[in-house]
């Protein structure tokens, strides 16, 4: 049989200087995917501001990653090719994050390479920014088309979960698009470590012989919820003599608790927070775990219980669909908003000596899903791509139409802790919308008002005085970062955390303020 041509766009992981969980991931299928003699693969990454591909060695990738004898930067560029020199029938295989801004949008990019024939296969790890935008300070742009496009112009998506195949049709039907054929692979749990591996640190040693922790591995960010986990250790945990372990890297959105972590009374006598460990330093600290604990909110696919489970460790998790398929029976769940519904776990294991064993046994029966087995799947899914599939899967619905009810239904949920609901406040005539009442509105309540651009406002002189409005009131820092973004570059809506149907309710309300103030 013929090779299949197999082209695979890295540029997010060629550029990234450490390993998140999809580089990890990019790793262990890209190096079995080069010793498959099924595929002739291209691992290329755009030339920046151009559209042409600069192809990278493939000999110099298995050098780097599988028998790790160079490093990333020595890998060569050994030819550059245009994008239209992409064969018809060959495969544009998407695993890494496309979606990051270092790549060509793939709005423009996927409609020329479909109409020639390309056939376009995305590994979709999470849609979570369009399902659960409050936990993202800002819009992301970028994903939406990202989706909108895989919607709109690929042959075959993969998963790693079928939760994100639920999700993904419920964004399909919204949109009134039919679904492209799913797989789901899972995720590998067997990553492949340095040679000659690295050093367990001796604060973790130190950590271990201090007696019974709890760990919880994974990036401080909102949607992490790590603050469940120190409210119920200063509650009650570490009176019972329990320590906490916090593992990760500190990411935005988390001042208030980062600042409690720096201050903590028991930092390094109890509770302690580790950045920056190597792969040996964390294995480690599964291994002597007294309890692994994963309070996500809600997650793509969730590694760290996985790794948990690889080790043996108990491990208590959320109670959402994605951790109740990938955890199964082998982990306890608890509701991720409820401190005392993960005290009643952790107590139950402290008092009952019976159900901590058994806990360790289930751990213990879970049967981990190795990279092999995964990446069989995918070379699968690849292989039963073939454009004789063009005419079923082909749609004629525009991915800006796709676009626009991703952002209306992103526009529609809670963006802020307790849940309220935004709406838009849409200006649909320049003649009445009042600029003194609006600023005016704006300096009452912005303060406790968070904003997202979307769409909805024409007139550039409307789109600029809201610009300087949201700076002048409501977080400048958080507009900065939308600007990088370029979230004006369509119509313009903004969702305020208070409903108000439109421009003229919130003029009302500040008169009736108003009078009320002159009253007084």
């Amino acid at each position: 049989m013929a090779q299949k041509k197999l082209y695979i766009d890295i540029t997010s992981f060629y550029n990234t200087n450490f390993l998140s969980g999809i580089q990890r991931v990019v790793i262990e299928v890209v190096v079995r995917l080069l010793k498959m003699s099924e595929f002739d693969v291209v691992l290329f990454t755009w030339k920046h501001e151009e559209k042409n591909l600069l192809v990278l060695s493939n000999s110099d990738f298995l050098k780097c990653f599988d028998e790790c004898n160079i490093t990333k930067s020595q890998i060569k560029i050994f030819k550059t090719l245009c994008l239209d020199s992409i064969e018809r029938e060959s495969i544009l295989f998407e695993i890494d994050s496309t979606w990051d801004g270092r790549c060509h949008k793939r709005i423009e990019v996927y409609p020329s390479l479909a109409a020639r024939g390309v056939l376009i296969v995305s590994y979709i790890y999470d849609v979570l920014p369009i399902t659960n935008p409050e936990f993202w300070p800002t819009p992301i742009p970028l994903f939406y088309e990202y989706i909108a496009a895989n919607l709109r112009h690929a042959f075959s998506l993969i998963t790693s979960v079928n939760e994100t195949v639920k999700r993904l049709s419920n964004i399909a039907e919204k949109a009134n698009v039919t679904l492209p054929p799913c797989t789901v692979s899972w995720l590998g749990s067997d990553f492949k470590k340095n040679a000659g591996g690295g050093k367990v640190s001796e604060k973790a040693k130190k950590i271990a012989s201090k007696g019974k922790y709890l760990l919880c591995v994974g990036t401080l960010e909102p949607r992490k919820n790590h603050k469940v986990v120190l409210d119920v250790y200063d509650e009650k945990l570490a009176s019972l003599g329990l320590n906490l372990v916090f593992a990760g890297r500190r990411a935005e959105g988390l001042d208030d608790l980062l600042s409690r972590i720096d201050k903590h009374q028991k930092k390094d006598n109890g509770f302690f927070f580790l950045e920056g460990e190597n792969d040996e330093t964390i294995d480690y600290l599964y291994e002597n775990a007294w309890a692994v604990v994963f309070p996500t909110f809600d997650e793509g696919f969730g590694l760290p219980l996985v790794e948990a489970l690889l080790h043996g460790a108990v491990c208590v998790t959320s109670d959402i669909p994605v951790m109740r398929e990938v955890g199964g029976e082998s982990s306890d769940y608890f509701d991720p908003k409820s401190r005392e519904s993960l005290l009643k776990i952790i107590e139950g294991y402290i008092t009952n000596e019976e159900s901590y064993e058994e806990a360790k046994k289930r751990a213990k029966r879970y049967r981990p899903i190795l990279w092999d087995e995964v990446v069989e799947k995918i070379k699968d899914t690849l292989l039963s791509t073939t454009d004789k599939n063009e005419e079923k899967y082909m749609k004629d619905v525009p991915v800006e139409r796709i676009i626009n009810e991703i952002r209306a239904d992103i526009a529609k949920k809670s963006y802020n802790a307790n849940n309220i609901l935004f709406s838009d406040i849409k200006i649909d005539n320049p003649e009445v919308f009042n600029q003194e009442l609006f600023t005016t509105a704006l300096a009452q309540v912005g303060a406790n008002w968070s904003v997202d651009m979307y769409c909805s406002v024409s007139g550039g002189k409307i789109k600029r005085f809201i610009k300087r409005a949201i700076r002048k009131f409501v977080r400048p820092s958080f507009f900065g970062t939308m600007k990088k973004q370029e979230c004006f570059n369509m119509n313009t809506a903004i969702c305020l955390n208070e409903m108000t149907k439109n421009i003229r309710d919130l003029e009302a309300r500040i008169k009736e303020l108003g009078e009320k103030i002159g009253e007084k």
